[in-house]
Order: C-alpha cells, then structure tokens, then sequence
C-alpha cells in the first residue's frame, strides 16, 4: 500500500503527468485514466477536473485529447510523431514476436518500455521482457541475444530484452517504475503468464489502481513461417535435443564465470537464480530521483507517493553498494 497521506485526484492528476513527463511523453485522456498515480477515479470525473486543473495543459487532435504538464507543450508535437513511429515498430515487433514464438522453452514475451506505451521514436529500440523455461534458460538467451542482433539488419526497431526471467521468478521489488511497466506491457503471446505476474504482484494497482481493470489483451502471434522462420525453429528442435542441453550447461557456466569474473561470488549467485537484467539500476536510480526532486518541484513532496520513491531510491542504491550494476 502506499503511504499516507494518498493524492486527491487533483494532486494524482500531476503526478501522473509529472511521470509521463520524464519519458518527454504527452498523455492522451485514456492513458492517463488508465496509469493515473494512487487515485481510483473514472475517465469522466478526471475529464471533468480538466479544465479546473492549473498546472496542466492540453490539446486536441482529431478528437483525441493530449495532456501535459504546463510549460511542456512542446511534447504535443513529439507525441504526434511517436504515434507515427509506434505503428511502424508494432508491425516489426509482432514479426519478431513469431520468432520467439518458434521457441517451446520461451512461455511469454511482452512488450514492455517506450514501444508499449506509444513513444517510440527514430533509431529507438523495443524493449521485451521473456519467460523461459529453467531447463534452457542460458541456452535460450543466447539464441535470443543472436536474434536480437540479426533482428537490427532488417529495419528498425532492434530488439533490447530488459528481463529474461524463469518461471520461478514472479515478483518484482515494488516502484513506481516497474509497477508502471508492468501494467503498460503488452503480451505478444503467454498472455496468461503476463497475467500471473500481475495477480502475484498486485502492489502494482496500489500505484496504479485504474490500470487492475484496463490490462492489455494477449497479442498471441503466431510464429513466422518465412524462411527465418524455418532457421528459429529448426535452432527451437536442436535446444530441445542433448545438444541442447550440452550447450546450456557450457553457456551457463560461460556466464557465470563472466558475472564472477565483474561482480563477485554474491552477485554470481544471485545471477544464476532464473533472472537475467539488462538494464542498469543506476538507470532506474537517476529516473526516479528526477521524479523525486520534480514532485517536490510542484508542491507533492507532502504526499505518501514521494516517500515511496524515496525508499526505492534508497534500496537501488543498497543494491548497487553491494555491486549490482
């Protein structure tokens, strides 16, 4: 839960847009019901408080309605382009998608970062987060790491995987920042996994309570059947074979000895058990600590929510002392 006091739905209003502020992101009037910051309230009572709300802007186009924090109108002109870009990568995306999909050790693949929230922009890449199978998990993640680089000679966008987590691995430290990923993704196929997660970490809509009744529909691609995607599964036939699994124990242990070699025997350890990062927590650490020092900027530094972020500021930078990167 979060802390007390909680926003009035004013004061979640700009919360939420002070968010959506550091992605240089405009929120259109669905997005922010749906992601609106520690207030449980229906689209029609937030755009009713619209009009009354001073610290906001807007802006309509084709009947669709951008909002933004005021002194920020430039990002009504960046959110019309994103929108143009997002379609583009979506099509690239789902293609992608069919070839994970070649792999029985991948359960479920989501959409997750700028791509799933519509920001995408020129030269960006597309965030996944994966659920793998133990047995393979290594072994799976190297394919992977290859499709990933064979996907940037197509066209944009690449393809960066955030997580790839084993099925033992469902929760997640509760933030601001994941809670926000976590209900914005988007399921390319495994949706009832995604919808596992969310009900195993269902802090999430202490965040975000509007997002519990708004969770994405599972994509459910179906898998290529183009001649790359005759190599995803015949590569999928020979990681199910004892080649396969001769190939996951030297991959772990290549890994392993890597993550040892840079970080230790504690951060080896906790490596191996079923989840492999890839984005930093330093990066997590400096994004919350703009919305920390924003919130206060704007008068909300009174409320629970600032607390908060100031606790997963200080756990983050517990676990990079400890030399997670």
């Amino acid at each position: 839960m979060l802390r007390s006091p909680t926003p009035t739905l004013s004061e979640a209003i700009v919360a939420t847009l002070t968010y959506s502020s550091l992605f240089d992101y405009a929120l259109d009037a669905a997005q922010l019901h749906r992601f609106l910051v520690g207030h449980r309230a229906s689209r029609e009572e937030i755009e009713d408080l619209l009009p009354n709300c001073v610290h906001i802007a807007r802006y309509m186009r084709e009947n669709v309605c951008y909002i933004t924090l005021r002194g920020r109108e430039e990002l009504f002109e960046q959110r019309l382009v994103a929108d143009t870009v997002s379609a583009e990568h979506w099509s690239r995306c789902l293609y992608y998608g069919g070839f994970l999909r070649a792999y029985p050790s991948i359960r479920m693949a989501l959409v997750t970062g700028s791509l799933a929230a519509g920001n995408s922009r020129i030269g960006a890449d597309a965030d996944l987060m994966c659920l793998v199978d133990d047995r393979r998990l290594w072994s799976t993640w190297l394919v992977i790491r290859w499709l990933t680089r064979l996907s940037g000679g197509f066209s944009e966008p690449e393809f960066c995987l955030n997580y790839i987590v084993g099925p033992q691995k469902r929760q997640f430290p509760p933030s601001i920042y994941i809670a926000w990923e976590l209900a914005k993704a988007v399921p390319l196929f495994g949706g009832q996994h995604y919808f596992d997660i969310l009900f195993q970490n269902r802090w999430v809509y202490d965040y975000l309570p509007n997002a519990e009744d708004l969770v994405s529909r599972d994509l459910n691609v179906e898998p290529v059947r183009d001649r790359r995607g005759q190599i995803a599964e015949w590569s999928a036939r020979l990681l199910d074979t004892r080649i396969g699994g001769v190939v996951e124990l030297v991959e772990e242990l290549r890994e392993k000895w890597v993550i040892k070699r840079k970080y230790g025997n504690s951060f080896a350890q906790k490596k191996a058990e079923t989840e492999i990062k890839y984005h930093k927590i330093s990066r997590n650490v400096a994004l919350l600590t703009r919305y920390s020092e924003e919130l206060k900027r704007v008068g909300l530094s009174h409320l629970g929510l600032w607390y908060d972020v100031n606790e997963s500021i200080k756990s983050l930078q517990s676990q990079l002392s400890q030399g997670l990167k």
